[in-house]
């Protein structure tokens, strides 16, 4: 008697299995793309923040030669001294204070900083650091 409710039980299992399969992998293959996405968004992420750590850290030691290169890559990508479509407006005072001139998108009139062009830059265009190669204090 226990080898045939053995036995039973062993069926149910293996019905049970086979009528559950296409759902089980349903959810396994959902769990996995789920974990895939996590990841590559994990790596995208800190892709992003050696960019930025780049940037923060890397824009004071930038040589005359590595400015130059930005500067030819705002041209080459048809993008205006602040890395905007050219023609861009800002609105805003100028922080050289003449009468008539265009606003800048780097004098905060709250507080009454100018941020560094290069900063600017490559805040708004991080994917220039692993273009012109500029990690390496160039």
């Amino acid at each position: 008697m226990a080898k045939v409710s053995g036995l039973i039980v062993l069926l149910i299992v293996v019905v049970i299995g086979i009528w559950q399969g296409p759902a089980i992998n349903k959810l396994f293959q959902q769990s996995f793309n789920k974990t895939q996405q996590n990841t590559t968004n994990l790596w995208e992420n800190q892709i992003q923040i050696q960019e930025q750590k780049v940037v923060t850290e890397g824009v004071g030691n930038l040589t005359d030669s590595a400015k130059q290169q930005i500067d030819n890559w705002l041209t080459a990508k048809s993008l205006n001294e602040y890395g905007d479509k050219v023609g861009t407006v800002y609105t805003g005072g100028s922080p050289r204070g003449a009468e008539g001139e265009a606003g800048t998108p780097l004098f905060d009139e709250k507080t009454g900083k100018i941020t560094d062009r290069y900063m600017y830059i490559l805040k708004k265009h991080p994917e220039i650091v692993t273009e012109l190669r500029l990690g390496g204090g160039n």
